[in-house]
């Protein structure tokens, strides 16, 4: 027998949910104002990516038209989880996504001069590199470390495994369907408008759109996320609004960092975390295979390992609480080694079927490559330094919102009810301060998009029990709006 779902949220304090209240408030006050006065000081870290400086806003009428909408669809979403019309509220958690996505796109650049610039170099050379290379994908990945030796792949691509490249071949390769052209022609053509950018304008325009649609996508895991951490759907859907609004995942827009690696993080931990909630080994091995997907995509995802571990201990606390240690030691070993079986299959069938050439070796070359480009400014203090930038971006109201979720899980953690919730949050800022100190430089904001969506989730579940009886969302529209000042704030104090 194992113990039914505990009440998230009991009738709180009046002071809990008004502190929180009054928190958020002046998280979005105090956020503005450092983006105003662009952050005293930053530049004495002596590692901070993009020194801020305030550049304002260039915007098209067309970011109106689609900020408009983002609360009339949020709202809807909201409304549909409570009536558990799932997909409906999902299609409407993606639509929000997208919106708040054009919307800030839109503030700085009428005619998307931020999304072209993306492409126009950086990571873009994947793509680059994947259109030169058309017709020989295949061959090319199964040659992947003697192609980034030679440099055929561009300065970037020891950084990463073969899946990044794959990635942006998929991209370049649907850009060139005859009827995606079709569908797109008045951006290709603003793009063709970019002499840098014609050589790739099939797979530019491919990405300008098909990137933001992968970052509205990670709402679906997030959700799942959220139910396999606490039983309940509405966690995942309240923390999936919290992903479609927060300033760094509108700013830092058309990478993989956002589009791609968020989505196979959050979806490895959700498959692992209800593979241990509902006794399925079969889930938690295809938990175990999508980490060896993330990995073959980008070795930065690491980390997520210790995430996915972490999910499937707190599920089998929750499900089995109050039934004694050796349950949950049992159900989470069974767990935990489907998830290390479904790793390794999934490495092994990539490595054995020659898609994964030299793993351990592109690893160290990408480690060497991190520690040059980051000038040997990783882990310590600068970690610290990375941290403050990531948080930066992310918004002080996240930042601070996470901080009493911590302290809350400190007080509750004895609780037999509340303590698969506590150890989530404080597992998740020890794997962040793991990061932060072991591997953290600049450019964080960035390089740990992948860990927003837990954020959110924990972040979410707080709110959640605080929140005044009869008002279960009340601190998460606060969050929302929040989150939603900062964005042009954002967006005018700095140049991603």
């Amino acid at each position: 027998m194992v113990a039914s779902a505990p009440p998230l949220r009991a009738a709180p304090r009046r002071g809990a949910w008004v502190g929180r209240a009054i928190v958020l408030v002046l998280g979005a006050i105090g956020g503005a104002a450092l983006w105003a006065t662009s952050w005293p000081g930053h530049r004495e870290t002596g590692n901070w990516f993009f020194p801020v400086s305030w550049r304002g806003l260039d915007a098209s009428p067309w970011a109106l038209a689609f900020a408009l909408p983002i609360p009339v669809l949020a709202i809807a979403a909201m409304r549909a989880a409570s009536a558990r019309r799932h997909a409906r509220a999902l299609a409407l958690l993606v639509m929000t996504s997208l919106a708040a996505q054009g919307a800030s796109l839109l503030l700085v650049g009428p005619s998307l001069e931020t999304a072209l610039d993306r492409f126009a170099g950086g990571h873009a050379e994947f793509l680059v590199a994947a259109h030169a290379h058309e017709g020989r994908i295949a061959e090319t990945i199964r040659a992947y470390p003697e192609r980034v030796a030679e440099g055929a792949l561009g300065g970037f691509a020891p950084s990463k495994p073969p899946g990044t490249f794959a990635y942006y071949a998929l991209i370049d390769r649907i850009g060139g369907d005859e009827t995606f052209r079709a569908l797109v022609r008045p951006l290709r053509e603003l793009v063709w408008a970019r002499p840098p950018l014609r050589r790739i304008v099939d797979g530019a325009t491919a990405g300008i759109v098909l990137f933001p649609i992968s970052t509205a996508l990670v709402v679906l895991p997030l959700v799942l996320l959220g139910l396999a951490l606490t039983g309940r759907t509405s966690v995942g859907y309240d923390a999936a609004l919290l992903w479609a609004t927060c300033p760094v995942v509108l700013v830092i827009t058309h990478h993989t960092d956002g589009a791609l690696y968020p989505a196979i993080a959050t979806l490895a931990c959700a498959l692992a975390g209800l593979g241990a909630r509902r006794g399925s080994i079969v889930l938690s091995m295809l938990g175990g295979a999508t980490l060896g997907l993330g990995l073959w995509c980008n070795y930065g995802l690491l980390p997520v390992i210790g995430l996915a571990l972490g999910a499937q201990i707190v599920a089998s606390i929750d499900v089995v609480r109050g039934l004694g240690a050796r349950r949950v030691i049992a159900r989470s070993a069974a767990h935990v080694v489907a998830l290390v079986a479904g790793l390794a299959l999934g490495l092994g069938a990539l490595i054995g079927g020659g898609w994964f050439p030299e793993p351990i070796e592109g690893y160290h070359t990408a480690i060497d490559y991190h520690y040059r480009w980051k000038l040997g400014f990783v882990g310590g203090r600068w970690g610290l330094t990375g941290g403050l930038e990531f948080w930066a971006w992310t918004g002080l109201p996240m930042f601070l919102a996470f901080l009493v979720a911590c302290l809350r899980s400190l007080r509750v953690v004895r609780v037999p009810a509340h303590r698969a919730l506590a150890l989530a949050t404080l597992g998740l800022l020890a794997v962040h301060l793991v990061v932060m100190l072991y591997a953290g430089s600049n450019e964080s904001a960035r390089l740990w998009l992948f860990q927003v969506p837990f954020f959110a989730t924990v972040i979410a579940a707080d709110l959640r029990i605080a929140s005044p009886v009869g008002r279960p969302r009340f601190l998460l529209a606060l969050a929302v709006m929040a989150n939603l000042v900062l964005v042009p704030m954002t967006r005018a104090g700095q140049v991603w």
